[in-house]
């Protein structure tokens, strides 16, 4: 008896030993923890990559059906002060996709206002398009045909200022207060809406941009204007902070968002160290290009600098081409 107490005795663990072995399961947790993480991590970019792509296809299924133009980026009928919110280019193309999901980036925080509508509304600020500067107005006068860096793009683009120009218009009818008044507004005797471009007339399809991860379904293009002029500010406020039910529709409450495509994939500093709180300046776009391919490009590559005869400008936003 006192043999087999012995045996069992013998095949016991002592602590040391115990103490080893979860010294070993720490340090394999501690090594494995952050390549699981880059693994969920990189799994949620090639979902996005994926899911850019389908939206690539709807914009090209949308224009084989209406004579080869896009969809407008931005429709908003205020002539009876009864629509809340703007049809956006998500809801022309739904039905083409066949899913509001597509819209949404996995690696950002999903929409919860309990309206259906301000729901939706959400959902198109997690991806934007490149508005036309021509559908561009502030306080109802016409800007020229082009957009321009203003002073906060310094760090980007250096002290030269840059043009650059989208392939999406704007409408409106009736005559729009508010928010939209100062935007997307007719100059007197234009028609009521600015028409996007054809995807026909376009110059290097393969590499113009069309629909990317952004702040908001314009890209804020053109919402910052520098001094009334065509210049255009690198950070937008956003639509400010969401209070009471949450019905207010905003997605990204209390940010500050760039202006263009974010840099979410492989995001350094992802709250943005760039100006103050301004987010996802450093890191990869995800993007779908005219062509209805998707790609994924630093952001620095994105905004790709040629010169247009002596101007410089935006190779991925400069839809007439003639750059060299």
């Amino acid at each position: 008896m006192r043999r087999l107490v012995q045996k069992k005795l013998a095949r016991a663990f002592t602590l040391i030993e115990l103490l080893v072995v979860i010294a070993i399961i720490a340090i394999l947790a501690a090594i494995l923890f952050p390549v699981l993480t880059q693994a969920r991590e990189a799994a949620k970019d090639t979902l996005n990559l994926s899911n850019t792509k389908q939206v690539g296809l709807g914009f090209m299924m949308y224009s084989a059906d209406f004579d080869d133009e896009l969809p407008l980026a931005v429709n908003f009928d205020n002539a009876n002060n009864n629509q809340a919110l703007p049809w956006t280019w998500q809801q022309y193309i739904q039905p083409y996709v066949k899913n509001f999901d597509i819209f949404v980036d996995v690696k950002m925080p999903g929409p919860n206002a309990p309206v259906r509508a301000f729901r939706e509304f959400q959902i198109s600020q997690h991806m934007g398009v490149p508005v036309r500067a021509e559908a561009v107005y502030l306080n109802g006068s016409n800007q020229p045909a082009y957009f321009e860096t203003g002073p906060g793009w310094v760090p980007i683009v250096g002290g030269t200022p840059v043009r650059f120009q989208g392939i999406f218009g704007a409408g409106v009818s009736g005559n729009p207060t508010g928010y939209l008044g100062l935007r997307y507004f007719p100059p007197p005797g234009s028609p009521n809406s600015t028409p996007s471009r054809s995807t026909s007339s376009l110059e290097n399809p393969s590499d113009l941009l069309m629909v990317a991860g952004a702040g908001n379904y314009d890209m804020w293009f053109g919402n910052g204007r520098v001094g009334g002029s065509n210049q255009a500010t690198f950070c937008n406020s956003g639509y400010g902070t969401c209070s009471g039910t949450g019905n207010c529709g905003i997605a990204w409450s209390g940010t500050v968002n760039i202006t263009g495509p974010h840099a979410r994939k492989r995001a350094i500093d992802g709250t943005g160290n760039y100006k103050g709180t301004c987010r996802y300046p450093h890191g990869m776009a995800i993007f779908a290009a005219t062509d209805g391919s998707a790609k994924s490009m630093n952001l620095r590559r994105v905004y790709e600098i040629r010169l247009s005869g002596t101007t410089p400008v935006f190779y991925r936003f400069w839809p007439d081409g003639g750059t060299n």
